[in-house]
């Protein structure tokens, strides 16, 4: 479980205020040619019940490109020539998506003790390291991208808060042109790493554009839980700044969205 809190304050209590926000979907149409966000669910159910649907509304683009292939000789060039971009692209949507959901670095559970979780979390910066000299491409590569996030998700679940400011703040340019549910789990992250280093307003701006970007209500698959989430680390965040109003607001909007 990810949490956030401002520095110095004991695990169990940044657990209770400030959960992570994440895994995140991609809503598409199989014959989409891009995909719209659909910001985070944090419930299983619903990452679960969305990947049956995707699979049971779209032919897999591993048969897609099999089937294209079959009509090379029969199809017209040009038209060969579109279906082939088409399966590309196809792929290259599919791997963000994955790469924008990925998080098992963040979800690791660091229990072995601090020369273990060190040794992890190199095997992680070296594995992201190999990503970047294979790529050519760099942070504009969407799995690369994807991992540096994940990185800095593993870096400030172990109190690595410099190098998790580094790693996004890196990843800020390639972050912004993608937009949409890459910006929410930057945004995430990196309020998360505002709110433990004590810097309350610049999370709480953070927070408040998140908010902005959710447009999806309550009611869809994961709203309730995201909400409830984000209202919870907002009130948290306002009450320490002293803003006891705007705290208790964001506290009812966080029960409302507790009791779906």
């Amino acid at each position: 479980n990810e949490i956030a809190g401002s520095s110095g304050s004991s695990s169990s209590t940044s657990s209770e205020h400030h959960k992570g926000l994440i895994p995140w979907q991609i809503r598409s149409s199989p014959a989409a040619a891009s995909m719209e966000p659909i910001l985070p669910s944090t419930a299983a159910a619903a990452v679960q019940q969305y990947s049956q649907q995707a699979t049971e509304a779209a032919v897999p683009v591993a048969d897609l490109r099999l089937l294209v292939e079959k009509l090379q000789a029969e199809a017209p060039a040009e038209a060969y020539n579109w279906m082939v971009s088409t399966v590309d692209r196809l792929e290259q949507e599919e791997a963000d998506r994955a790469a924008l959901m990925k998080r098992s670095w963040s979800d690791a559970a660091f229990e072995d003790g601090e020369e273990g979780n060190e040794a992890t979390i190199e095997g992680y910066e070296v594995e992201l390291s190999e990503m970047l000299k294979r790529s050519s491409n760099g942070l504009s590569d969407g799995t690369v991208l994807g991992n540096a996030l994940d990185l800095a998700g593993a870096y400030k679940k172990n109190y690595k808060l410099d190098k998790a400011n580094a790693i996004l703040l890196s990843c800020t340019r390639k972050v912004e042109e993608r937009g949409g549910a890459w910006m929410v789990k930057y945004l995430n992250h990196m309020s998360q790493v505002r709110m433990k280093q004590s810097r309350d307003a610049e999370a709480m701006e953070m927070m408040y554009e998140i908010e902005s970007l959710a447009t999806f209500s309550m009611t869809e698959p994961g709203g309730a839980t995201f909400y409830e989430t984000l209202y919870r680390n907002m009130s948290s965040g306002l009450r320490r700044m002293g803003r006891e109003d705007e705290a208790a607001l964001y506290f009812m909007k966080m029960v409302e969205a507790a009791s779906l």
